[in-house]
């Protein structure tokens, strides 16, 4: 009982440090009125977290990853005027808060410009509705820093050599399919989110160097810090090659990757990655992918090319819900798709109109691939 209520005063003092940080923030944010907030889609320095009328959550939460080596410079709290002259305190001071909790280092950063933007060209309820409403991330790039850099580096070593992950969502995979799956070749998303995922199963590896199962190892950073509008489909680049019996040589080849560069935008070419591998390595009988469940892949229209069977492993699924973009490419490929609960080996043999569950989510083969129901 007693730890039972030091855990409950733990979470309610966390809560209370947000609350007077945002209470802080918001004290002394710019105030600004407009008639409409203009989204600019095409800015690339631009974040926008897209709240619901009336409520601080943030539905698509996975664009934060978008931020990671940026440096904000500018936080738009966007609201709506309606019911017209209510005070709307309240419900920003708690998106302020919401966006401390997801960037918790924005309550020490003096440096950041916040602004309050009312929208006032409200004409009723279903007006209001339809306009943006939510937070907007203004950002510039920003290098990592050497320490920064030095720190994940040693991070990696630590899960590669000691097994200090958390989620042991790859390690639990291969445990069970390391029977079925024969002269693997690994491709690893190697971005910032997925470290610790593609550095276990260079854990499980080395832990399994007699049985022979993994025969190659292909990481890709999503195109070495290249900017994103110079990134093409096919030719992101910064994918790495390296030998399978030589844990060292694995950990250099992951550091250099990883000192060339941590990802960039959302969008990663994990099928370039692929492609690249099996070119590379002609002795392989399938893929198993370390994907990024939270990422799009940038160049899914090149699954075509993919001559191997893929297996999915899918790394940050959260409350179920399973990016679809991944369970075709395990479909098209006649591969299968997996998660921390269970792995999916069918995909190859359903017909059109089947129905598949997976974590939280439903989907229904169409012709033209797997599309989600909506309950």
């Amino acid at each position: 009982m007693r730890y039972f209520i030091f855990f409950i005063l733990l979470i309610t003092s966390s809560l209370d440090a947000w609350a007077q940080a945002a209470d802080s923030i918001f004290r002394v944010m710019k105030r600004e009125f407009i008639s409409t907030y203009l989204v600019e889609q095409e800015n690339p320095n631009m974040v926008y977290l897209k709240m619901s009328f009336a409520s601080e959550e943030v539905p698509d939460q996975h664009v934060i990853t978008t931020l990671q080596n940026r440096k904000i410079m500018q936080i738009d709290v966007v609201y709506t005027d309606y019911p017209k002259n209510k005070n709307f305190d309240k419900l920003n001071t708690s998106r302020v808060r919401k966006m401390l909790q997801l960037i918790p280092e924005l309550a020490k950063r003096q440096d950041v410009s916040w602004r309050l933007v009312k929208q006032t060209d409200t004409k009723n309820y279903y007006h209001a509705t339809r306009m943006f409403h939510g937070v907007v991330v203004k950002f510039t790039e920003e290098t990592t820093s050497r320490s920064t850099v030095d720190r994940e580096i040693e991070k990696v070593r630590n899960y590669v050599f000691n097994g200090t992950f958390k989620d042991s969502v790859v390690y639990k995979i291969m445990e069970r399919n390391q029977k079925k799956w024969k002269n693997v070749l690994v491709v690893g998303d190697w971005t910032g989110s997925i470290y610790p995922f593609s550095s276990q199963i260079v854990n499980w590896h080395k832990l399994h160097l007699k049985d022979g199962v993994i025969k190659h190892f292909v990481f890709f950073n999503d195109g070495d810090d290249k900017k994103d509008k110079e990134k093409k489909i096919g030719e992101t680049g910064g994918i790495y090659f390296t030998k399978t019996n030589d844990i060292n040589h694995i950990i250099e080849v992951m550091t250099q990757a990883l000192k060339n560069g941590s990802g960039g935008d959302v969008p990663e070419n994990d099928i370039e990655a692929i492609l690249a591998g099996i070119n590379q390595y002609q002795d392989i009988q399938e893929v198993v992918l370390i994907a990024d469940n939270n990422s799009p892949i940038r160049d899914i229209k090149l699954t075509p090319q993919i001559t191997k069977p893929v297996r999915v492993i899918l790394c940050g699924v959260e409350g179920g819900r399973v990016n679809p973009q991944y369970v075709n490419l395990a479909k098209y490929t006649k591969g299968s798709i997996h998660t921390i609960e269970e792995d999916i080996d069918n995909l190859a043999t359903m017909q059109a109109n089947d129905i598949l569950k997976i974590g939280s989510r439903i989907f229904r083969l169409k012709p033209n691939g797997f599309f989600m129901m909506v309950k």
